[in-house]
């Protein structure tokens, strides 16, 4: 990313007309993100922009998403991927095409349910005290056992089977032809 591309994004995702009066934005320690002046000069007046960077170096125990979200997040989107390339017959949902993730990433992971795995990471992180409740993940929840060894009823399915775990890896669906 550049630093004009950072610009944009707080223009338009942060500092937005239509954002909070106040708010307050965490971010690591990239150069461009320790330009507090810059970015305070796409603020519109009357908008307050807390900026605290988070020290380098202490990414992996500091920044929540680091903490644990995108592990849960690859997973989810590897399983989805999966799933859809061996299901392709059946499932008319291109997922090489960028707002095609975008939106499953956005329906998955704004769901009620996941509100607690959302959480966790900031309370892990001690950015917040409350109590947070045991949770699934989104491929637990999705993807419960037993969903990809569902009984195949097509006569190549064997040969199907044997075809997508050469070419995903055994991440496919596990056939009883």
């Amino acid at each position: 990313m550049t630093k004009s591309l950072m610009l944009d994004w707080f223009k338009e995702c942060v500092a937005h007309p239509s954002s909070p009066t106040e708010q307050l934005v965490l971010v690591d320690s990239w150069s461009s993100f320790k330009d507090h002046s810059a970015i305070q000069s796409v603020v519109p007046p009357g908008k307050k922009l807390t900026i605290r960077n988070i020290p380098a170096g202490t990414t992996s125990f500091a920044q929540p998403l680091d903490i644990y979200f995108f592990h849960p997040f690859k997973a989810m989107v590897k399983r989805v991927t999966s799933f859809v390339q061996v299901n392709d017959e059946d499932i008319d949902f291109p997922v090489h095409l960028r707002d095609n993730r975008l939106q499953m990433i956005s329906l998955i992971f704004k769901a009620p349910i996941f509100r607690p795995m959302l959480e966790y990471p900031w309370k892990k992180a001690g950015y917040i005290y409350s109590v947070i409740p045991n949770f699934k993940t989104p491929v637990q929840i999705c993807f419960p056992p037993g969903i990809d060894s569902t009984t195949c009823h097509t006569s190549s399915c064997a040969e199907d089977s044997k075809n997508a775990a050469k070419k995903f890896g055994n991440r496919g669906n596990r056939a009883n032809g």
